[in-house]
């Protein structure tokens, strides 16, 4: 049985999967047992373990890296940035790998010193997986060197689609500039050499002493050498510190280094002790049976070395249940298997049958080194003995014969076993991300299943108005503000109210207001080592997924702590002028009752806001659709009795808006443009580790449904913030003037900010083109406040959201403390803490949760971005190839990137990358007779017709249908559903934001 062959990466998948109708039939009649090749065949198999080279094409991660590089958000991109005189472990197209430096950009290339005395130039952002040495040469040597480097980006025209393309290069810099450099370089190296030399046990030894033998730990390179060394990486020499590094770099089966996006963070992924044992199985078996295949191409009988691997009897059983699944899914070639020939699907949950075959502990032993290889996250970019192994089994299970057997492929063969669901998300395999249920989450694991359990034991309950069974430790300060309205804004499903707000006249300050927002205070009721709060550290924020909900804590908990009458706020109180002024900042321990919840889409109607028309894709059986469209006319009802109150608001928060631009020199106000989209599928599936072991298919598909802006709002981003909602300015304020109180007082927080880069200040961002390429401003996270400049603001911190973010809470806790001891007599009102041990966290404690947990504070937003586009990919897949919903035929893909050319490269591919609107679906431009393509520019749209949907890498695969527009050049609505069905809006049942079926319980 053979899956449609693969031949050439876009091309073959495209004119196959074109004829897939045509070829399911034959399909079919292949899927006979005879069809497979019987075990003792092995003469076919290859001479070596090096089968393949599976390695991620440069073309793949090239336009990856490009198109992250310039998406933007307005809290600032998160990205490794590299600064002037690095020193790192580069592999570069255009050089081996070795020891570079980073000398600056020249537009969008990055320039090296390299180790051998050479210059280098690079299109794309060099890998992030490595040590970065900060200052090794100074801003004299950059400067002297860089006179010897183009002072432009290499660029050369492209014959083929008529462009400037920048491309890769290298030259010679004078001997007698880079000498004392390379000197440095060389004198590291012996310091690596002395280094490994004087602690040889201990660095020959570092896997043994910090991996656990169940667990996959996750520790800094910082905490790894305080433990190992008894020392401070700080305090260690550069050679040391890159000793170390390239050791735990040597065999990635064990320890695997990740850099964070902060380039001074290096995380070390350890493999369990079991597992790697496991994995030396494998290749032991795997050894033995390739020297078997070579005993039989000599003609010698080797049945009974056959009979006796593990591996012969994993192969048969593999070749059986993929016998089975293709009676009811067809494997394609780009590695996703079809949808179910049977729909077993009753509300909403697709039918699960075991498939009989049940995995002996060899069996699980090889899935696990599978799964290692071909899914587990993050994986070392590079090819290792793991991906040439599960070539080899791959390869003799036979089932993909004229396949690559790159990872895809992996994954493929796993969901046929049915250890992995068609539509698994891969997110899911990270060993890294601290979700409950994952591998390398044992600690949230613990404090899940210690937190719900204590919840129950407190006798919290599920309504929103039930008591909170624990003491107020505020409650000697708290102020009774019964009477103040307050407004609580938001999507009628929400569940967990963390703000509301309300708007007082200032009588001592003539046209002045007080604008009160109002947030949840569940740090009056458990201190920083309560193991809520434990629970809280690890989790970093709740994480919302299209199927599943991770709440930060126990929703029942977050349930009772919630907004509402009587429980306890922590007030910011911004004292504002009608010009938009802060005069004041407050911050006040309360008790609110007038509580009034309006529905946010029927404030922002009332208010004028703009109702965007949406797009929207359904492929299943349930077509009940809501959109923030439909709005009951009771929540419009009453949302217009408070509307003087809310328009006066809006007046004082815009003319905040405005104030800042004014308060900064320059403000920002380069091209923007936004593009909102959502997903939500039906069948919730909660991660289960232990599923890999396990066999079992799936009778049917889940209902997806995929929800988008029809159309980009596009413009400067000065403008941006003013189609922002109400609610939108008013958090905006409450977390600036947090920011200013804490700042008065010197208290350390995680204060957000964004940065311009370097080579793109402010005043260059504001005069580019919206055709011209920049490095959007970065994020940044500190203990001290730092200008945002996406905001206009010098100081910013997130406060509002207490229940949802941890960071928000460690605010908090710093805050109460500050009130508390300012209500003792121990501070006076509004002195520095500079000198007092009054605060749960010092500035080091709060720095340390930053460097340990950045990755966590920043990626939760960019996992819940990801699930959406899995699933959106999930449903054009299945629409497009399997005519699930009838789709538009033609698109439009904004222009994002251009490639540079190289070998691996199908003819046929035009190297331009967009995205598809109105889905922002990563789309790879394919050339057109015509020739459409050579005439787009950046950011430009081009109507496409889309060839082929490739869920695993993933992209479209389009071509060009006409010419290009600066505007969008499809406008008809789009609302593809399932041929004969029409959609139900207004009628789908409501999923709460929090909803006890999606959390994940012990």
């Amino acid at each position: 049985m053979e899956p449609i062959p693969l031949g050439n990466r876009h091309s073959a998948i495209r004119e196959h999967l074109r004829a897939w109708s045509a070829q399911k039939q034959k399909l079919d009649e292949e899927n006979k047992p005879d069809k497979i090749a019987a075990t003792g065949r092995i003469s076919v198999l290859p001479n070596s373990l090096f089968i393949d080279d599976n390695q991620k094409t440069e073309e793949e991660q090239e336009g990856q890296d490009e198109i992250d590089e310039f998406d933007e958000s307005l809290e600032g991109e998160n990205k490794l940035r590299l600064v002037p005189g690095d020193l790192l472990y580069v592999s570069l197209r255009c050089a081996r790998n070795q020891f570079a430096i980073f000398l600056g950009m020249a537009g969008m290339q990055h320039q090296f010193l390299l180790a051998n005395g050479k210059w280098a130039a690079e299109a794309a952002r060099p890998s992030s997986g490595t040590l970065v040495l900060h200052n090794f040469v100074t801003y004299q040597e950059i400067d002297t060197i860089r006179k010897h480097l183009p002072k432009q980006a290499v660029q050369r025209e492209d014959e083929q689609i008529g462009v400037m393309t920048t491309v890769s290069a290298m030259g010679e810099i004078p001997l007698e500039v880079t000498r004392p450099i390379m000197q440095r370089i060389s004198t590291m190296k012996e310091e690596m050499t002395t280094f490994r030399r004087d602690h040889i046990q201990t660095i020959d030894n570092i896997y043994e002493d910090i991996a656990d033998e169940e667990n996959y730990n996750n520790l800094t390179l910082t905490e790894l050498v305080r433990r190992l060394f008894n020392t401070e990486f700080d305090q260690l020499s550069r050679g040391a510190k890159m000793a170390i590094f390239m050791t735990l770099q040597k065999d990635v089966g064990k320890t695997l280094p990740i850099s964070s996006r902060r380039s001074d963070v290096v995380r070390i992924i350890v493999t369990p002790k079991k597992l790697y044992e496991q994995f030396q199985q494998v290749i032991e078996w795997a050894r033995q049976y390739q020297e078997s295949a070579a005993q039989a191409a000599l003609g010698k009988d080797v049945s009974t070395s056959l009979r006796q691997n593990p591996l012969s009897a994993f192969i048969d059983k593999a070749r059986r249940l993929i016998l089975i699944s293709r009676k009811i899914r067809s494997p394609t070639t780009i590695g996703s298997l079809g949808p179910s020939s049977s729909q077993h699907v009753k509300q909403g949950t697709v039918e699960m049958k075991e498939t009989g075959e049940v995995y002996s502990e060899n069996d699980k032993k090889i899935l696990e080194f599978l799964w290692n290889a071909y899914l587990r996250k993050p994986l070392d970019s590079g090819r290792t003995k793991y991906h040439s192994i599960g070539s080899l089994i791959l390869r003799a299970i036979g089932a993909y014969p004229k396949l690559r057997l790159e990872s895809r492929i992996g994954r493929l063969l796993l969901q046929e076993l049915g250890s992995l669901a068609p539509w698994a998300e891969k997110s899911d395999e990270s060993v890294v991300f601290p979700l409950p249920g994952r591998r390398g989450a044992h600690v949230a694991d613990h404090l899940h299943h210690e937190t719900e359990t204590l919840a129950d034991e407190l006798d919290f309950g599920t309504d929103i108005d039930t008591r909170v069974p624990m003491a107020d430790r505020m409650a000697d300060i708290r102020q009774d503000w019964s009477s103040m309205e307050v407004f609580c804004i938001d999507k009628p499903s929400t569940q967990v109210i963390d703000d509301g707000y309300s708007l007082e006249e200032a009588k001592d300050a003539p046209g002045c207001h007080w604008i009160h927002v109002h947030v949840a205070h569940p740090t009056a009721y458990f201190d920083t080592n309560h193991s809520f709060a434990q629970r809280a550290r690890i989790f970093g924020a709740s994480l919302y997924t299209s199927r599943q909900t991770y709440p930060l804590i126990p929703w029942k908990v977050a349930r009772a702590l919630s907004l509402t009458r009587n429980k306890a706020a922590l007030t910011v109180s911004t004292l504002i002028t009608e010009d938009g002024e802060v005069k004041q900042v407050k911050m006040t321990a309360t008790t609110l009752k007038n509580y009034f919840r309006l529905n946010r889409h029927a404030v922002d109607k009332l208010m004028g806001q703009e109702s965007r028309e949406q797009a929207y894709i359904i492929v299943g059986a349930d077509t009940r659709l809501n959109t923030t469209l439909e709005i009951p006319e009771d929540d419009l009802e009453k949302a217009s009795s408070h509307m003087p109150t809310l328009r006066k608001i809006d007046d004082l928060v815009r003319a905040r808006l405005k104030a800042r631009q004014r308060e900064v020199p320059e403000h920002a106000n380069f091209p923007h443009s936004t593009l909102n989209s959502d997903a939500r599928v039906t069948f919730l599936e909660p991660y289960d580790s232990s599923r890999l072991l396990r066999s079992y298919h799936y009778h049917g598909d889940p209902t997806i449904k995929c929800v988008a802006d029809r159309f980009e709002w596009s413009g400067r981003h000065g403008e941006r913030h003013m189609n922002d909602d109400l609610t939108a300015h008013v958090m905006m304020l409450a977390s600036e003037s947090a920011a200013q109180w804490l700042k008065e007082r010197n208290i350390p927080a995680a204060f957000t900010g964004a940065l311009t880069h370097p080579e793109f200040p402010l005043s260059k961002l504001n005069a580019v083109g919206t055709d011209e390429r920049v490095l959007s401003p970065m994020q940044k996270i500190s203990s001290y406040p730092v200008p945002h400049v996406m905001l206009n603001v010098m100081h910013y911190i997130r406060v509002t959201s207490p229940l949802r973010r941890y960071t928000d809470m460690l605010a908090h806790w710093q805050i109460d403390a500050y009130l508390r001891a300012e209500a003792s007599g121990l501070i006076q009102p509004g002195q520095c803490v500079d000198g007092l041990s009054i605060l749960p966290f010092s500035r080091a404690a709060v720095d340390d949760y930053i460097d340990n947990y950045y990755d966590v504070i920043t990626d939760i937003e960019r996992m819940m971005r990801q699930s959406t586009v899995h699933w959106t990919y999930q449903a054009f897949f299945r629409a497009f190839h399997f005519k699930e919903a009838e789709l538009p035929t033609y698109w439009d893909m904004k222009v994002e990137n251009t490639l540079s050319p190289h070998g691996n490269l199908d003819p046929k591919d035009s190297r331009i990358r967009g995205r598809i609107h109105p889905f922002s679906l990563l789309a790879t431009l394919m050339k057109s007779d015509e020739g459409w393509e050579t005439q787009a520019k950046w950011k430009q749209f081009l109507p496409v017709k889309i060839e082929l949907v490739d869920v695993e890498t993933p992209t479209l695969i389009v071509k060009a249908v006409g010419p290009p527009s600066d505007t969008h050049t499809q406008t008809a609505p789009i609302r593809a559903t399932p041929k004969g069905k029409t959609v139900e809006l207004g009628k789908e049942p409501v999923r709460d934001e929090v909803s006890d079926s999606a959390i994940l319980r012990p």
